[in-house]
């Protein structure tokens, strides 16, 4: 049974198909065209309604894509390293004196006895030493013993600032 779009709304009021009858008094093809009508109404409506969800959806990633680069902006590195292609020429620094190298280096341990160091200054800590010879002590401070590492921790003291260092601190105790 074909419907206009009042005698449907009255069905669903009713419930009852058969006690229907079409208050307009319309043929059966004037109803199946209302019937049709009401079916093309809300595919329309269903359509508009998804454009209208894909149009909110997509302006809402365009917002979260811009919050993203607003976000990336505001956290980015104030500064860049720039390495470049052409080798930088390597500047030869002035070697250090032997109280440069103590003072930036050996004074952490050797001021304070540090994993029984030697302290500087203090004769009774360094007589052992000294007596195995300055060669020997210059070796060992390269080379590394016990606890004090190879060149005191800085790897890029040339051996000649190792040497000019443990003869000013030998010069302490002398």
């Amino acid at each position: 049974m074909m419907l206009c779009i009042g005698c449907y709304n009255s069905l669903l009021e009713s419930h009852l198909a058969d006690e229907v009858e079409c208050g307009l008094k319309q043929t059966q093809g004037e109803h199946r065209v209302n019937y049709q009508s009401r079916f093309l109404t809300s595919k329309v409506i269903a359509s508009a309604a998804l454009l209208v969800c894909s149009i909110a959806s997509n302006t809402f990633a365009a917002s979260t894509s811009f919050e993203a680069q607003a976000a990336d902006e505001r956290t980015k590195p104030v500064g860049q390293v720039n390495i470049g292609s052409a080798p930088v020429a390597a500047v030869a620094a002035a070697p250090k004196s032997g109280k440069e190298v103590f003072d930036g280096v050996c004074t952490a341990c050797h001021t304070a006895g540090v994993m029984n160091a030697p302290k500087f200054g203090d004769k009774a800590s360094w007589e052992p030493r000294i007596a195995k010879g300055e060669e020997t002590l210059v070796k060992n401070a390269i080379k590394g013993l016990n606890a004090m590492p190879p060149k005191g921790g800085n790897p890029n003291l040339s051996d000649d600032e190792i040497k000019a260092t443990v003869e000013y601190m030998l010069s302490s105790v002398k």
